[in-house]
């Protein structure tokens, strides 16, 4: 009499457990990296000799930034690049055309990879820390990504196919004050 007992207490014990509910959303398929893929730094010296006049003093402050390592034109990101109307003839930075890319460093919009686009959030977090979030067309997170720019006081995005291969490259601005100088960064990152 008592194994029948415990049987149905037992049974009655499962049968009466919490189930877990099932997931509402499947998990995407899709997997992405953001990879650094190249970078190239200019620079606006402000050490002068004590020589000079004011007047060419303020000639030198306004020049555009000098390249100080970079992209060359067998680079693969060169054109597209180029085709931005950032560098000058002798390799400069045009500061000008610089400064419309770090007015709009928070952004939503379109991203391409490999001929499929998704949608994308810029976000400020802190400071100087932005969230980049990639999802696709079920509104599903494929990709979440960290850009901390340090101290820099001057930073944004472009969201472009630099190379037309069909998957948008992200590209960082980064501007910085050290020692006597203004420096420019530029960084190409691919997903895949």
């Amino acid at each position: 009499m008592k194994k029948p007992l415990l049987i149905l207490l037992i049974l009655a014990f499962f049968s009466c457990s919490k189930k877990e509910p099932k997931e509402i959303q499947k998990k995407t398929t899709d997997s992405f990296s953001i990879t650094a893929v190249d970078s190239c730094e200019f620079r606006r010296n402000y050490f002068y000799p004590d020589t000079i006049s004011e007047k060419e003093r303020k000639k030198l402050d306004k020049r555009n930034p000098e390249i100080v390592y970079g992209f060359s034109k067998k680079n693969r990101f060169y054109d597209g690049l180029n085709k931005l109307n950032l560098f000058e003839k002798d390799g400069s930075l045009i500061e000008k055309t610089w400064n419309t890319f770090t007015e709009k460093a928070e952004q939503k919009g379109s991203i391409k990879i490999a001929n499929v686009n998704y949608q994308y959030t810029i976000k400020l977090k802190d400071e100087y820390i932005y969230n980049l979030i990639l999802t696709n067309k079920k509104n599903q997170i494929v990709l979440t990504k960290e850009f901390d720019f340090g101290h820099a006081y001057d930073h944004g995005f472009l969201i472009k196919d630099l190379d037309g291969n069909g998957t948008d490259e992200i590209i960082l601005f980064n501007h910085w004050y050290i020692v006597n100088g203004d420096n420019y960064d530029i960084q190409i990152n691919t997903i895949g």
